[in-house]
């Protein structure tokens, strides 16, 4: 099941499902893909979770992956060397 109910957020095959739909996108979709998460402590934790079911992995066979951090000026950096690369 695929839900955004906060009741289910934490859900392991609601979040199991999400990297599912997210792995097959990676592997049609021709360019970038942008996933966005409603806070960071919960993108933080679908992204341990998506590293211990192997779906970080899967994903990196399609897509080279950014992962924002709260600093902004690192974030900054990043990003000005992915354009410009």
């Amino acid at each position: 099941v695929l839900t955004s109910e906060y009741a289910e957020r934490n859900n392991k095959s609601v979040v199991r499902n999400y990297g599912s739909l997210l792995i097959e996108l990676c592997g049609i979709v021709p360019d970038g893909i942008v996933c966005f998460f409603p806070s960071y402590k919960y993108m933080e934790d679908v992204i341990l979770q998506w590293n211990h079911m192997g779906i970080l992995d899967q994903i990196s066979e399609h897509k080279l992956m950014f992962i924002e951090s709260k600093d902004v000026t690192q974030t900054s950096i990043v990003i000005k060397t992915i354009i410009d690369f």
